[in-house]
């Protein structure tokens, strides 16, 4: 291992308690190969390749490292927690039938202090940026052993869990909504009040109100705010192949980002017609729908093929589950390789620190630090190249097909040049994507002319996959234009 940490005590390591070097790449450090490179054996190529692959292997020795239960949590009732939010927090019960517990590799991720050596750093993106933690590392044991992988073994270790459980027995819809009306307080009150989980989106919208500025969470004389909550909207479809990995994929997310955090997100799988091969423990998250559905919710819209309008779907679910500020979106066949509350919640902290000036033209690039330098380098090279050109700056008012009022607050001042990127910091942030977010006119993007009802000019944005966080606002607005107003914007 390439890195040194601070031995944690009760086995629990937490994020920052391994400290290590060189996990980011710097312009001099690349060494990528030139694209016209030799490939084949015996060449450099092939060598690294190898190296890469055997990862770990290479820097086994005799004695097998030890593995620690990862906890990124914050310390939920803690001082510092208790100035910040409402209620108490309550642990819930797990798939075990026990109350979950945070010290036990059965309930919680294992990691292993520091990185393999020579194990290469990420090519796009940043830890440091992103305050990601870069220096534990898993193998397919302690990542997934407390969500069924090896259970057919048998085996107990440090990684291996004894015991099984009987999985297609577990009821994930009862054990999330449990979850919730445990820490009830610390949610708004009409977040709380949860009906059965519809399992069909309905036939017809229901009465929509207005798109509005979002509000700001609730709180108390002392300052203390409620949480806001976030659905996970996992879209599936009926021919899937729900092999072993999937499920104990589905049971992590769950579990690291429901049921350990007391309901602060709500796992769903919202699945394209038939849900007869949805294995039976996600029966009572899944919610169906077809195409059928989504022409009698936006009879308007000339298009209703999933492939095309892939956010009507979400709008339909957030208007029937508005239970959530905000949705997230995840493809079945993405991973999280790391533990995904600490990702999640990293990805919403880094989005919140995010000025607006200059925001579209950096959301464009894919962030290399090994070409760009640091994130702050990064910024500063999209800053000089916007030096005489204008920048998007508020919403556009005026333009063709465009909505007459706009969701998005008004800028400060008149000119980005009046503003030392203070706009936007501390906001938090209304949609949030893991790929650049492009103008795709007059590109080779096979789908950069697909929109309805709007003129092939106006001014657009696109972001495949499409994979991310939209707030509720958002989905609101974009309901609102495909019914109400019966401006049929392509998505």
């Amino acid at each position: 291992m390439s890195s040194k940490y601070f031995p944690p005590t009760g086995g629990v390591l937490r994020p920052g308690e391994t400290v290590g070097t060189g996990r980011e790449v710097r312009p001099a450090d690349d060494k990528s190969p030139f694209a016209h490179e030799p490939k084949g054996l015996g060449t450099l190529r092939d060598v690294r390749e190898e190296r890469f692959y055997l990862g770990g292997v290479l820097t086994l020795g005799e004695e097998q490292p030890r593995s620690f239960v990862y906890d990124p949590y914050p310390d939920y009732n803690g001082p510092e927690w208790r100035n910040e939010f409402m209620g108490n927090f309550q642990s819930c019960q797990g798939p075990r039938g026990n109350i979950l517990d945070r010290r036990s590799p059965k309930d919680m991720v294992s990691v292993y202090p520091g990185v393999p050596k020579e194990f290469p750093p990420s090519l796009v993106g940043s830890y440091a940026a992103t305050d990601l933690d870069g220096y534990v590392c898993v193998d397919r044991h302690s990542r997934l052993g407390a969500y069924g992988y090896g259970d057919q073994y048998h085996i107990a270790s440090q990684s291996r869990i004894a015991g099984t459980v009987q999985w297609d027995r577990v009821n994930w819809g009862d054990l999330q909504t449990q979850c919730v009306q445990k820490n009830k307080e610390r949610f708004e009150v009409s977040q709380t009040n949860q009906a059965h989980v519809l399992h069909a989106l309905p036939q017809k919208p229901p009465a929509s109100a207005s798109a509005s500025q979002e509000k700001p969470p609730s709180s108390n004389p002392l300052g203390q705010q409620v949480k806001k909550r976030s659905a996970i909207i996992l879209r599936a479809w009926h021919d899937m192949d729900w092999n072993e990995n999937m499920k104990q994929h589905v049971r992590s997310l769950i579990m690291e980002l429901s049921l350990h955090s007391g309901g602060e997100y709500e796992v769903f799988i919202l699945s394209h017609l038939k849900a007869k091969f949805i294995p039976p423990e996600f029966h009572d998250i899944t919610v169906l729908f077809n195409d059928q559905t989504l022409e009698s919710w936006y009879p308007n819209i000339e298009e209703h093929s999933p492939m095309f309008q892939y956010w009507q779907p979400v709008q339909a679910f957030a208007q029937s589950h508005a239970d959530f500020d905000y949705y997230w979106q995840i493809e079945m066949d993405s991973r999280f390789t790391g533990h995904s509350y600490h990702y999640l919640e990293k990805a919403v902290k880094f989005a919140k620190e995010q000025p607006r000036k200059y925001l579209w033209e950096r959301n464009a690039y894919f962030y290399i630090p090994g070409s760009h330098g640091t994130w702050e380098q990064f910024a500063d090279m999209v800053a000089s190249s916007m030096r005489g050109y204008e920048s998007v700056w508020g919403p556009v008012v005026g333009t063709e097909g465009a909505p007459a009022n706009p969701l998005g607050p008004r800028p400060p001042v008149n000119s980005p040049d009046d503003d030392d990127f203070e706009w936007g910091i501390g906001e938090e942030a209304d949609f949030i994507s893991f790929l650049p977010i492009f103008d795709p006119i007059n590109t080779e993007w096979p789908f950069s002319d697909k929109i309805w009802g709007l003129p092939e000019n106006i001014p657009r944005r696109a972001s495949p996959v499409a994979m991310g966080r939209v707030s509720k606002v958002i989905l609101q607005g974009l309901h609102d234009m495909q019914v109400e107003k019966k401006i049929r914007a392509g998505i």
